[in-house]
């Protein structure tokens, strides 16, 4: 029922539902590749739906956020599209795109499909494959610069440093680089998604006529490209541009590629075949290949390139105020080329204006020369020369052609037959006027001429002056370098005279007072060397000898010579001053040696001079410590066979003390008068004669002092031992014979005086030494024989403890002689000394019950006690004993017992009615008591134990009867 309570038919929908699906998940906001999108839309139909129903065609809105962007017809959309564009314009800012389908039937049914998100990110463009960025020069660019993330195809990049910057809009680019903060930056237009590899393409667009208007910024343009539809590039304002890079820059035929209004722009290396116009600002003009040039104002400076016109409008210039120093052009009416700054004002403002070229070679001008027919021409005749050099490498192999014309007094002129080299010699010509034509000739100037400045050649001889002759040569002439007159000769006099010496002769020097030209004559023969003399040995050691002797002026040296091993070994030496030395080494110690010296100078040589030297003996070695008390030492040391005897030192007190040993073979020496635990410097020296070894250095040690002042004490399981310090030692060592082997302890440092010795045997003689150290060595001892004590009596027990005495016992020790058995009773210790080492206990007295004692026992042997061995005892009183009844009456009872006299008294209790029945009585003595309110021929059971303060002793029980 509806809401008016009318019947509703209810069918099944026609569809059931709508599926919306794609494979794309992300766009990027930045890219200029982003594909088509597209979605499928499965639809479920009704099972009501006929296949006429079905065919029909469903209106399909798309809807992205909200917004419709798509409607259609379709009988089933299987492959709808959407425009990337359209989707991220849609979603404005938000982070994803919301994309949803509606159908809707014909007959008004309509369907919502699920929503499809797409991600809307910004690409980094992190990934870029620039085919341009290792390019040096400018070229077809045929390959797109792209973002491999992305795939955006870039149609400009600018870079700055390392950083660089893609574009997708060339406009935004060129906008960017006319920014003050890229100041600096480099525009380079890409292969664009258009098709033109690496052109600049501005097309004409909403009435701006298509230009590129350049009004600020400081940048340089790169490898640009216009294509023929484009408009010209207008610079002006503040802007500062380079084009570079071999730019190619193509504009409608015959019009501007570049009009330059102002500004500051520098064409280096620009490509065109179109034309470029200058109305204003600042240009710089190098290394470029231009159309046609028009300047109609500005500053203009050209320094090198090619133009096939150059046209200026400006009323008070002309092209040679335009164009740099060192350049020449060519009219093209009569293809002459000619110096620049040969054009004149009258000229260039004709009515069509002066159309010019610049010239394609460089001429270096002839100089004026002189030649003189008598001068000195060494490298030959010299000529007068031209050269030209092509200004591009595309002419280089271009054709010059050489002709050289004289110009006579007249001003007539005359072709030079032969004359057609860029040399022209002066041998066969006469003073006058000389140029030379050059034609230059290659594919596309064939014939185009010029000819040079005309330089003057000048023939004639040379009147020679100015030079000096010699006493050898004749003058040079200043002017040509030829020689003339004569040589002066020599005049000689003696300017030096050379005495004889040891070596050489003497002689004159003769010398030319011009030329100082010299000779030798009037020599004299050479001196005689005299002997050596004042030698003297100035060191002698067991294996060297040092001389010396008194040098001898004027020599080159000495020849010094020691008769070793049955051969002259010839020996250095050396001056010093008036001295000579030589050291005599490799000889044996203690032995004789024959030496000779004889000075010489050049070749000659004196006489020998022969003398002898001795070697003292060798140094002994091995001292060695033979035997060593605490006083003395006793030393020996190799023999050496050839010394006479032996000195023997020690340094005691600040001095060296001295023994003398005679005779080689006595080999050994005692040195006394030490303090004990001393170290001593040694040293050993043989002689012979008065000759002495190198000292043999050594030390000894005297041994420490004997230990003293030694006292013991002993326990059963050790001893210890004291003794006094020893100043001498750095430390004692204690040993004794224990167990088949000696053992050891060491104390270091003399101060600790004390050892004990434990884990022992009781009854045990042992023996003991003490012994001092210092370093390695240790002093004399006598043996010590230790006793340990009686060992610790075993088993101490007490046997009994009764009223005022105890009974102790422990096991016998066989090995003693006897013990000491002590308590402890008011305040001391009370001793029994037994002498029998089988009676193994004690009977301690005057005990008082219920106190604890304590008790020691220990063994003795001789003067000699083991440890003690302790335990504690305790008395108890003993038991009431002989109960008897004195009397028995019908209604009580009198009972009697043994008195008790360490008891404070007596408890005695009857069992009547069912419990025990007590009664006290005070004192020791108080030993009767009669128990009343008994029944008569009854039997009671009795009870009575005695007291001592708190403590009660075990209960004497007994039956007990009353009278009848």
């Amino acid at each position: 029922m509806n809401n008016d309570n009318k019947s509703v038919n209810v069918e099944e929908a026609p569809i059931k539902s709508a599926t919306l699906s794609t494979e794309m998940n992300k766009l990027y906001r930045n890219s200029n590749a982003n594909p088509t999108l597209k979605f499928n839309l499965a639809l479920a139909h009704g099972s009501n739906l006929n296949d006429s129903y079905v065919s029909k065609r469903y209106g399909i809105n798309s809807y992205v956020s909200g917004d419709i962007i798509y409607s259609s017809l379709s009988a089933l959309v299987k492959d709808a599209k959407l425009s990337a564009d359209e989707i991220i314009d849609k979603a404005g800012n938000s982070v994803a795109a919301k994309i949803y389908f509606v159908v809707i039937t014909d007959d008004g049914y309509e369907i919502k499909s699920n929503t499809v998100s797409i991600d809307l990110v910004d690409c980094d463009h992190s990934q870029v494959v620039d085919p341009t960025a290792d390019k040096e020069t400018a070229g077809n660019i045929t390959e797109p610069t792209y973002c491999e993330i992305c795939e955006s195809k870039f149609n400009a990049k600018i870079t700055k440093g390392d950083d660089v910057r893609y574009y997708n809009n060339l406009d935004e680019a060129a906008k960017d680089a006319q920014k003050s903060e890229n100041e600096g930056c480099t525009l380079y237009p890409l292969y664009n998604k258009n098709g033109y590899g690496g052109q600049l393409v501005l097309k004409k667009k909403n009435g701006d006529g298509g230009q590129l208007v350049i009004t600020e910024g400081n940048f340089t343009l790169k490898y640009a490209v216009r294509t023929a539809f484009s408009r010209p590039i207008i610079i002006n304002g503040k802007a500062k541009l380079t084009v570079t890079g071999r730019c190619a820059v193509t504009a409608f035929e015959n019009q501007d590629a570049f009009i330059v209004r102002g500004g500051d722009v520098t064409f280096d290396g620009l490509a065109t075949g179109s034309n470029v116009t200058i109305n204003g600002g600042n240009v710089t003009m190098a290394a470029n290949n231009i159309n046609c040039l028009t300047i109609n104002g500005g500053n203009v400076s050209i320094s090198s390139g090619g133009f096939a016109e150059i046209v200026t409008t400006v009323s008070d210039k002309v092209i040679a105020d335009y164009i740099d120093p060192g350049f020449w052009v060519q009219d093209r009416g009569t293809k002459e080329w000619i110096d620049i700054y040969s054009l004149n004002k009258a000229t260039a403002s004709s009515t069509n204006g002066l159309t010019v070229r610049l010239c394609p070679m460089q001429i270096i001008k002839p100089i004026d020369t002189v030649y003189y027919t008598n001068g000195y021409y060494p490298d030959g005749i010299p000529s007068l020369q031209i050269n030209a050099e092509p200004w591009y490498s595309n002419e280089v192999d271009a054709k010059v052609a050489y002709q050289w014309i004289a110009i006579d007094e007249n001003g007539y002129e005359t072709v030079i037959e032969g004359a057609t080299d860029r040399k022209l010699s002066l041998e066969n010509l006469t003073t006058g006027r000389y140029y030379c034509r050059l034609t230059y000739s290659n594919a596309t100037t064939a014939g185009v001429s010029m000819k040079s400045d005309v330089v003057t050649a000048t023939i004639t001889e040379c009147e020679h002056s100015g030079g000096e002759a010699t006493c050898t040569k004749k003058a040079k002439c200043e002017i040509c370098g030829a020689e003339y007159g004569e040589p002066l000769g020599h005049d000689y006099v003696v300017i030096k005279i050379v005495e004889p010496d040891y070596r050489n002769e003497g002689y004159s020097v003769f010398e030319c007072t011009r030329c100082k030209d010299s000779y030798i004559g009037n020599r004299v023969p050479v001196k005689p060397i005299p002997d050596v003399e004042e030698i003297a040995v100035e060191k002698t050691t067991y294996n060297e000898v040092d001389i010396s002797w008194k040098n001898i002026s004027g020599v080159d040296g000495y020849y010094v010579e020691c008769y070793v091993g049955n051969q002259w070994k010839q020996i250095n030496c050396s001056a010093d001053g008036d001295r000579v030395a030589a050291k005599l080494s490799g000889l044996s110690a203690g032995l004789k040696y024959k030496v000779r010296i004889a000075a010489y100078a050049g070749s000659f040589t004196a006489k020998f001079r022969c003398f002898y030297v001795d070697t003292v003996p060798s140094p002994v070695w091995n001292i060695n410590t033979v035997k060593a008390t605490d006083e003395t030492v006793r030393i020996s040391w190799s023999r050496n066979a050839r010394a006479d005897g032996y000195k023997v030192e020690w340094y005691i007190n600040n001095q060296w003390s001295v023994k003398t040993v005679t005779g080689n073979n006595n080999i050994s020496a005692v040195i006394d008068g030490l303090c004990a635990g001393t170290r001593y410097k040694v040293r050993v020296s043989a002689y012979k004669g008065d000759l002495y070894s190198p000292y043999t250095y050594g030390y000894i040690d005297t041994l420490p002092s004997k230990v003293t002042g030694i006292t013991q004490t002993v326990t059963s399981s050790s001893f210890t031992l004291k003794w006094d310090k020893n100043e001498s030692a750095d430390g004692y060592t204690v040993q004794y014979y224990a167990d088949g082997k000696w053992n050891e302890k060491t104390l270091v440092g003399n101060k600790k005086t004390t050892v004990t010795i434990g884990s022992l045997k009781g009854y045990k003689t042992y023996k003991v030494r003490i012994k001092a150290y210092k370093g390695e060595l240790e002093s004399t001892f006598d043996d010590i024989y230790i006793t340990t004590a009686p060992t610790k009596v075993s088993g101490l027990k007490v046997k009994s403890a009764v009223d005022s005495k105890a009974v102790v016992i422990w096991n016998a020790d066989t090995n003693a002689d006897g013990y000491n058995v002590e308590y402890y009773i008011g305040g001391r210790w009370l001793e029994k000394t037994i002498t029998d080492n089988k009676t193994a206990m004690a009977v301690l007295g005057g005990l008082t019950p219920y106190i604890t004692y304590k008790v020691r026992v220990r063994a003795y042997k001789d003067n000699l006690y083991g440890d003690y061995s302790y335990t504690t005892v305790t008395a108890v009183l003993s038991p009431v004993t002989n109960i008897k009844v004195v009397s028995a009456k019908s209604n009580s009872i009198t009972v009697k017992w043994g008195k008790n006299a360490s008891a404070d008294g007596y408890k005695v209790e009857i069992y009547k009615g069912g419990k025990w029945v007590k009664k006290t009585l005070k004192g020791s003595t108080n030993a009767t008591v009669t128990i009343g309110g008994l029944r008569a021929g009854s039997v009671y059971k009795v009870r009575i134990a005695s007291y001592k303060g708190a403590n009660t002793s075990t209960y004497t029980y007994a039956n007990v009867k009353t009278a009848k």
